[in-house]
């Protein structure tokens, strides 16, 4: 049987490029406040419609953008499906709003902080998000590898991991 191989994204870069992520659809939210309203109002950046939106912005922009969000695409890294292949609608549903929003609200943001603790510590670098849509996250610039046995998998690869 044909294992799997994968170059990992690195935990610090996940992080940040959720953090670029987060503060780049801030800025948006300002522009369009300004626009909207005529001047900055904090009611407007703190509604949930934009959780909402960004939540979809999370869902959506990987799988017509074949696994980038915009900081992705920055950081040289994307998500796909633990076979390696281009994520769906349904891995991005379960993984963003499931895996991340829902179970985020239904336990006070605990399982994010448990997801972030996951990227650092797991082998496999997967948060809880990424186990419930069946994705992972690798460099972009890396493909998959298949190997017929261990012995074929270059050594000193502290990032790679077989599924």
């Amino acid at each position: 049987m044909e294992r799997i191989l994968f170059n990992l994204a690195s935990a610090p870069r996940r992080i940040i490029a959720f953090l670029v992520d987060s503060l780049l659809f801030l800025l948006l939210t300002i522009i369009v406040s300004y626009i909207v309203k005529g001047d900055f109002d904090r009611t407007f950046i703190d509604s949930k419609y934009w959780d909402a939106i960004f939540a979809l912005y999370l869902t959506i922009l990987p799988v017509v953008w074949i696994g980038y969000t915009a900081s992705k695409k920055m950081f040289n890294i994307k998500i796909v499906r633990v076979d390696g292949e281009l994520v769906t609608f349904k891995n991005m549903l379960l993984r963003e709003l499931v895996g991340r929003y829902l179970l985020g609200v239904v336990s006070f943001g605990i399982t994010n902080i448990v997801s972030f603790f996951m990227i650092i510590f797991r082998k496999d670098k997967r948060a809880i998000h990424d186990l419930i849509g069946g994705t992972i996250v690798v460099p972009s610039n890396k493909k998959k590898m298949h190997y017929s046995s261990e012995e074929e998998l270059l050594t000193g690869e502290r990032e790679t991991i077989r599924l």
